[in-house]
């Protein structure tokens, strides 16, 4: 395996480790076979509600499909469909067309090996890893109000995000502008990668560098742990942003969406 081909497979398992991580919660439903990783989480909102993985035998897949749409359907929950490079059937996006899903948009699975020097950051940042419960309600609050989240969506998020406290690998970053909340990332050690995901600002501190800063701190901080590459899955807004730091593009995956309540 060459090295990009390996880098590739490491973005690939590294948001598999971070997907599998959202099974949190006491209405939470979560499945691993050979076949996919399915979750539910109980919550009315796509991103919580899920498959990825999958690797269907052709002769199969149109019933595995069903299936999924059934499983969502049933319990009135929207979901996603994450296709990896490693989806299975090669034709899968077609198929889950044919049984009423839209493909919702694509993310760039990127890397970086070394960051650009000439970054600029926020010098008038705390930057602090968020290592109690309040600080992490706190982070959690700021990622729901970055991201709009509707209340149930918020505090599921905060459940996975309180899983800093007990899981080595799992960091979360929190920073403050003057004192005050104004964006946070998380850092996700695991496939032999430092994954980044869920970073977000506060609209009333965008253009302060808070996401420049938040990601230049996770990332020497993941270099100090001895992790030469840093990935992530970036949508197409956040792709500007990921070049200028030094991330390159790896793979592509495809997301579709089925299951929008009326």
């Amino acid at each position: 395996m060459s090295k990009i081909e390996q880098i590739a497979a490491a973005i690939e398992l590294n948001h598999f480790a971070v997907l599998r991580e959202l099974a949190q919660g006491d209405q939470s439903e979560l499945l691993v076979n050979r076949e996919m990783m399915r979750v539910s989480s109980g919550v009315a909102y796509p991103l919580l509600n899920f498959v990825a993985r999958p690797r269907f035998d052709p002769r199969q897949a149109e019933e595995r499909i069903g299936a999924i749409v059934a499983y969502y359907r049933e319990r009135r929950l929207p979901f996603l469909v994450y296709l990896h490079p490693s989806a299975q059937p090669s034709d899968l996006g077609i198929r889950l067309e044919r049984h009423g899903l839209q493909h919702w948009g694509i993310q760039d699975g990127m890397a970086l090996e070394r960051l650009n020097p000439t970054v600029h950051t926020n010098k008038g940042l705390e930057i602090d890893v968020a290592s109690d419960v309040a600080a992490l309600d706190t982070a959690a609050k700021v990622h729901a109000g970055a991201y709009h989240l509707p209340p149930g969506a918020a505090a599921y998020m905060r459940s996975v995000m309180m899983t800093a406290l007990s899981d080595p690998a799992v960091y979360v970053y929190l920073a403050r502008l003057h004192g005050i909340p104004a964006g946070s990332v998380m850092l996700v050690l695991k496939a032999g990668v430092a994954g980044l995901y869920g970073l977000g600002t506060l609209p009333d501190y965008r253009g302060h560098l808070v996401a420049t800063s938040l990601m230049v701190r996770a990332i020497n901080d993941a270099a100090g742990l001895g992790f030469r590459h840093a990935v992530l899955q970036a949508p197409p807004g956040g792709v500007r942003l990921y070049r200028r730091l030094g991330f390159e593009s790896y793979l592509r995956v495809d997301v579709f969406t089925g299951g929008a309540l009326q």
